[in-house]
């Protein structure tokens, strides 16, 4: 952990910019204190944490003691809501967001800009977010806003969330040491069709980060969807030599691209690799590689078995809408109308999904796995489009694919 003098007061500003991105400007001076060493050790401290892990816990807890510190600090709540979000938590971020909004002059101009971004984020005015965003961005470049621009718009504009990046220096704050930033940029790539773009996003993020095991699966995606199976083969090995790796799951992402970018003969024996590895754990198999195993079954066109597998986890794990909704796409892809649609109209009653973007996407699947074409198409509008799922989607392509709204999403994203 960052372990701060008492009197080091640079290196508390630089706790902030790090984190921030902000310039060491009047406007964020304001989100300084200049009273409480202690709550900026604490600060300190979470901004390490969060650094490691967007989602993590010990954050959320260092910064809750630097407000508790310094009642007065309320850069920490931002980002405690900020994980909140990251988190999927809710409840957490509307009692945050209610603090926020009560102190925002407590707030400088950058923070209370990303703040009602965010905001308009949650209640899905996603235009009205990237435009407040951008705004942020243009007030205050060469800041952390330029990465969470192009977070929010990656997938319907991925040159824009690109030039957005080329702001930022990932070497140097506040980008430096932010997986983040590899991330989106190998996001956007992919959606752009520069698959060799992404090949040298994947190295670079490899060598800053070689303890992380994404940037070499990348590698096994990539070169999947260039048709290149020795060299998955090769990238492969190498992911697998990571503490924690499962084989099976590697398997599966390898021939879900091949098959997505027409290599079927090559992908169907990659998931059948993958089937016989999940079979053979199965006595180990958690949750989470139970559902690899039926999603594998599904795009191996095994839908009866899919369905079967996809309920005994909707079974098991009775919080998670996401196995019944895929009860009624396996069901309706087996003929079996009746489940498909008492399943789809409880979506619809808003029954199942936790809101309505997921439950859009649950109607999208099935009405396409129904053979539904302008049902599915009203739910691809609403939806928008995650492309780097959906141009997996065998069902989406099959009965979607020539469709001109399915084209446009497909290549910009929602």
């Amino acid at each position: 952990m960052i372990r701060l003098p008492r009197n080091s007061l640079p290196t508390v500003w630089l706790a902030l910019v790090v984190l921030s991105g902000t310039t060491l400007s009047h406007a964020a001076a304001q989100d300084i204190p200049d009273t409480s060493p202690e709550a900026i050790r604490a600060y300190a401290d979470g901004a390490e944490a969060h650094l490691a892990n967007p989602q993590s816990e010990e954050a959320l807890a260092h910064f809750r003691r630097a407000h508790e510190l310094d009642p007065n600090f309320f850069t920490p709540v931002y980002m405690q809501y900020l994980i909140a979000n990251n988190m999927s938590n809710d409840a957490l971020a509307d009692s945050l967001e209610a603090v926020l909004q009560q102190n925002r002059d407590r707030l400088s101009g950058y923070y209370q800009g990303m703040l009602d971004a965010f905001v308009l984020r949650r209640k899905d005015l996603f235009a009205a977010s990237e435009a407040v965003a951008r705004g942020v961005v243009e007030r205050y470049p060469g800041t952390r806003a330029a990465y969470n621009y192009a977070l929010f718009v990656w997938q319907r504009d991925p040159e824009a969330a690109l030039r957005a990046l080329e702001q930022l220096d990932p070497d140097r704050e506040p980008m430096r040491g932010w997986f983040g930033y590899w991330s989106i940029r190998a996001g956007a790539l992919h959606v752009m069709g520069d698959l060799e773009g992404g090949l040298e996003n994947a190295r670079a993020a490899q060598e800053r980060h070689p303890s992380r095991v994404t940037p070499f699966a990348w590698d096994v995606t990539i070169h999947a969807a260039l048709g290149n199976v020795e060299r998955v083969e090769e990238a492969l090995a190498r992911a697998f030599e990571f503490p924690g790796a499962v084989p099976g799951v590697g398997y599966r992402d390898a021939g879900h691209e091949l098959m997505a970018h027409g290599y079927e003969r090559e992908g169907r024996a990659m998931l059948e690799r993958a089937l016989a590895w999940f079979d053979e754990e199965d006595e180990r198999t958690t949750a989470a590689a139970a559902a690899q195993r039926a999603y594998t079954l599904y795009l191996l066109g095994r839908y009866a078995d899919a369905r079967d597998a996809y309920r005994q986890l909707a079974e098991a794990v009775p919080t998670s809408d996401f196995y019944e909704a895929s009860v009624a796409v396996n069901s309706a892809l087996t003929g079996d109308r009746a489940t498909a649609e008492r399943i789809l109209a409880r979506v619809q009653r808003d029954e199942i999904g936790s809101d309505w973007r997921t439950r859009a996407s649950y109607e999208l699947l099935i009405h396409a796995a129904l053979g539904d074409v302008p049902a599915a198409k009203r739910a691809l509008g609403r939806y928008g489009i995650r492309a780097l799922w959906v141009h997996r989607d065998p069902t989406l392509s099959r009965v979607l694919g020539s469709e001109s709204d399915f084209q446009r999403f497909l290549a910009t994203g929602p």
